[in-house]
């Protein structure tokens, strides 16, 4: 091989490198989502149950953040599951586990993770607590 053709080799497989690069650096990465267009969704009373092994109770008051508006009718048709499913969750917690630091954090992972699973909800993008009283 002549000393043109391993240039132009080089050259190409540079190009080649660096397009890949420009690509992973500008497309490829996930992006953050569009926070002007997600929507709210308050589900009724506040959650009040007792904890696990526990004399305490937890009072949560929660909001559900969404990407669409287009299955709010859907979520209050089966508001009654999502009701049951999130006092489950709390009510399996320990008191030890509700005062932890990032409770609301593991709660909030635990909650999404569940709401999604029990009502396919993958439009339902996170959710935030309101209230969140354990005494």
């Amino acid at each position: 091989m002549n000393k043109t053709t391993a240039t132009i080799l080089v050259i190409l497989a540079i190009l080649l490198i660096g397009g890949f690069g420009v690509y992973y650096f500008y497309f490829a990465q996930p992006q953050e989502p569009d926070t002007s267009k997600l929507y709210s969704y308050i589900p009724g009373d506040p959650f009040i149950t007792n904890i696990h092994d526990s004399k305490a109770l937890l009072r949560v008051t929660i909001v559900l953040v969404l990407n669409t508006d287009k299955q709010m009718r859907y979520i209050k048709d089966n508001e009654y599951i999502l009701r049951d499913t999130v006092i489950n969750v709390l009510r399996s917690k320990t008191e030890e586990d509700l005062r932890m630091v990032d409770a609301t954090d593991v709660l909030r992972e635990d909650l999404v993770n569940l709401l999604r699973d029990e009502l396919a909800m993958d439009y339902l993008v996170t959710i935030y607590f309101n209230d969140y009283v354990l005494q």
